[in-house]
């Protein structure tokens, strides 16, 4: 968790959480779809180039992460994903903020 308190106004950027549920293909065929479920503002810190480079190859290439409030209108769970300027990011590990109870940091991995 940040060692300061975020300012408000660093929630600056838009994400929306996706969940998967059954859905029907053009042909009527069942098939998986995400589906919006919520969207909040957030603050988003991608990796430096020397984090980049450090894990590169590895499983935690392609790792960001994002700062939300606690308090959403919809529970956010590690079963969703993100959506974030046209990527999807699947949900790694949700730390919530044990000292004040203000925000959550969301681990997330792009997916192709």
């Amino acid at each position: 968790m940040p060692s300061k308190r975020p300012d408000i106004s660093e929630l600056n950027k838009r994400i929306t959480f996706l969940k998967q549920t059954q859905g029907k293909d053009s042909y009527g065929a069942p098939t998986m779809v995400y589906k919006e479920v919520t969207s909040c503002w957030a603050s988003v810190e991608s990796q430096q180039l020397k984090e980049f480079i450090t894990t590169y190859g590895t499983e935690l290439q392609n790792i960001i992460t994002f700062l939300i409030r606690s308090k959403q209108r919809v529970p956010i769970t590690d079963d969703m994903m993100i959506s974030f300027q046209g990527q999807k990011y699947k949900i790694v590990e949700i730390q919530p903020d044990l000292k004040s109870s203000m925000y959550d940091l969301i681990v997330a991995k792009a997916v192709s």
